[in-house]
């Protein structure tokens, strides 16, 4: 990319607030949804992650809609090949507020008509409750907020992605299993480059147009994108996984069924499982691997009942499509604090209709949590 077309890029990305002549309900198969909440020090990589996106451009089954905030204010861009036509512009928004995913998500529906819609939420993340963040504002977007958009709006989507660290949890693909086909994330803390953006349109457009094809698609890019990245500069593991809601419910009953087992007499068991399992990241020790968990507890348990639920766990997460460069991690992660002392805050156990921050309290989980850690 030259510098004339990078400083003409950072000068675009600048635009405050205007309105745009487009031709609204351009019909597509699929639009392809980027919430871009750069207004904090990603937005050097926003800015790289758009001249991929253009490097690919739309076409007539793939739209690329991009909402960018870079702090200088935020513009909603159809993605073509080569530039990116402004859509609606404004000032600059919170990207920390459900209320601009709302905007965004109303301005894709009035400008363009499609069959499926594919939302990724691009930004900084910390798993299971925040998923971007607005330096300006000083404020956050959650996964329940997103939750909440989606619900209170009766919207679907084929595909749900989140391009940013940790969200690949059990507490996420639990949130959202009702309201997205297939789900992707990574369990791991993602490398600064985030998805190949120009890998995952071109794969996905030699695709069968499925939701599960476009999670594969971006399971791929991810994979070939950063295979010598990570080989080089020995990162802790470069992993994304496709999951398709249908197989959330398995994975959930097992793992429910495996905590019923938790007792005095099989308290040692856990115990040890838990100390041999898998971190996600070393700044993150209370996130571990759930596949490396139910493997750890499988080597220790004795009971035959119990082992049959471990084994039908592991089969359930083996339904998830998972592309890890060194293998080690397998694509999923649960909250799993060794001590009482290492609780996260109270929201993570505590959920009603006015409190809601951690759907995944709905589960047995966050009692068995209670009782491993005291």
């Amino acid at each position: 990319m030259s510098w004339i077309k990078l400083i003409f890029l950072f000068a675009l990305l600048g635009v405050f607030s205007c309105s745009y002549e487009v031709s609204d309900n351009r019909y597509s198969k699929w639009v392809v949804a980027v919430y871009m909440a750069g207004d904090n020090n990603l937005s050097d990589y926003a800015t790289l992650d758009l001249k991929e996106m253009m490097d690919a451009g739309s076409d007539e089954n793939v739209r690329v809609v991009v909402l960018c905030d870079r702090g200088e204010g935020t513009t909603v861009y159809e993605v073509k090949n080569g530039w990116l036509e402004p859509v609606e512009g404004f000032g600059n928004l919170n990207t920390g507020s459900p209320d601009t995913l709302k905007l965004f998500l109303d301005s894709i529906f009035h400008h363009y008509s499609f069959s499926n819609l594919a939302l990724v939420v691009w930004d900084h993340g910390n798993g299971w409750e925040i998923a971007s963040i607005d330096d300006t504002s000083k404020d956050y977007l959650t996964m329940y907020e997103i939750y909440k958009v989606l619900k209170d709006n009766s919207i679907h989507l084929g595909f749900l992605g989140f391009d940013e660290c940790l969200a690949g949890m059990v507490e996420v693909f639990y949130t959202f299993k009702d309201f997205a086909d297939v789900m992707v994330a990574s369990e791991a803390s993602e490398p600064g480059n985030g998805w190949d953006y120009k890998g995952l349109i071109e794969v996905f457009r030699k695709t069968d147009l499925s939701p599960f094809s476009l999670g594969k698609a971006a399971v791929d890019s991810y994979y070939t994108f950063y295979r010598d990245y990570c080989a080089e500069t020995g990162v802790e593991d470069c992993v994304l996984a496709a999951v398709n809601s249908t197989d959330m419910d398995g994975v959930v009953n097992s793992l429910e069924n495996i905590v019923s087992f938790y007792s005095p007499s099989t308290s040692l068991d856990f115990k040890i499982a838990r100390e041999n399992s898998l971190y996600v990241d070393p700044y993150f020790s209370d996130y571990i691997d759930l596949y490396s968990f139910a493997d750890s507890l499988f080597t220790v348990s004795s009971d035959e009942i119990l082992v049959q639920e471990i084994n039908n766990l592991k089969s359930a997460l083996d339904k998830f499509y998972v592309r890890s460069v060194f293998n080690k991690l397998k694509g999923v992660s649960i909250y799993f604090p060794q001590s009482a002392s290492d609780i996260s805050p109270e929201e993570y156990y505590n959920y009603s209709y006015f409190s809601p921050y951690n759907l995944f309290t709905q589960t047995n989980w966050d009692e068995f949590l209670e009782s491993f850690v005291n």
